[in-house]
């Protein structure tokens, strides 16, 4: 209570709160993973999952709470993988790739977007186990059409660069593997 009342009285909008608190417990779920508390950190993750959907649901048309999620889906696919549970970092992967999707046809020229469509791809295949990485090929190669020209434009973006790289390297392994 004390806190929304200072919220209000700051100015601060009304769905200010439910964005901290999303926010929040996904600032907490992706810290406790990286600290190997897996259980806690996908629970928070999926908690903060939960309030952002429930925004969404709110206001289906604000980008930032389309943006904010699906950052959280790609957090909690790390989490799972770092635990080792690659099916549910595919599946979580994929959200990622599909709320980025839908995020870039949205908004056409948005370059973030697409760089974000870009990653999601590249994440979403880094959980695929190697004997199955050659039909993936079509995401990379969508992927690398997508970081490419968004590393062209903007070259001083480290983390379009290193994703561009992994899925030059994936792209090559999956290459390898269909002979």
């Amino acid at each position: 209570r004390r806190h929304t009342r200072l919220l209000t009285v700051t100015g601060v909008q009304t769905c200010a709160l439910p964005i901290l608190i999303a926010g929040t417990l996904s600032n907490l779920g992706t810290a406790e993973a990286s600290a190997r508390k897996f259980d806690p950190g996908i629970q928070h993750l999926h908690d903060a999952i939960a309030q952002m959907e429930s925004l969404i649901a709110k206001k289906p048309d604000n980008t930032s709470f389309q943006h904010a999620v699906m950052l959280m889906w790609a957090h909690l696919a790390d989490a799972y993988g770092d635990y080792g549970e690659d099916a549910k970092a595919m599946e979580s992967a994929a959200r990622f790739v599909e709320i980025a999707r839908a995020q870039s046809r949205l908004n056409p020229n948005d370059q973030r977007a697409a760089a974000d469509l870009g990653i999601a791809l590249v994440k979403m295949v880094s959980y695929v186990p190697e004997p199955k990485l050659q039909d993936q090929s079509g995401a990379l190669r969508e992927a690398l059409s997508i970081l490419g020209p968004a590393a062209v434009k903007n070259p001083k973006n480290a983390e379009t660069r290193i994703f561009q790289a992994f899925a030059e390297l994936k792209y090559g392994q999956a290459l390898a593997a269909s002979g």
